[in-house]
């Protein structure tokens, strides 16, 4: 079953996952036009090639963009305030997508 978030003013974007294992799909759409795949660039697919999806993919980010930041190429900015930011944030998505309604997060 995939969770639907919903976020935009002029338009909406919707992120697709099945039970946060993956792989996601990014839907967008602007005023009335139906929801499209977006595909997302390259740039931000840093994984192998190959790389198996869901939770091994995510795993292979991680470990790529702190290979490529320890060489110089790029930031990775890991630390447990971060961590408890990115939870919260994920939390009222979640709080959000299960009732419906907007929920307010203070600071993320």
């Amino acid at each position: 079953m995939a969770d639907r978030i919903r976020v935009g003013i002029v338009g909406a974007t919707v992120t697709q996952w099945d039970s946060g294992i993956g792989p996601s799909q990014v839907l967008a759409g602007k005023g009335k036009e139906p929801l499209a795949p977006m595909p997302i660039p390259a740039r931000y697919r840093v994984a192998p090639e190959g790389t198996p999806g869901g939770q091994p993919y995510n795993v292979a980010q991680a470990y790529a963009r702190a290979a490529n930041a320890l060489r110089g190429r790029g930031a990775f900015d890991v630390d447990f305030d971060l961590a408890v930011r990115r939870h919260t944030l994920i939390d009222a998505i979640e709080r959000s997508s299960t009732t419906g309604r907007p929920v307010t997060v203070d600071q993320v």
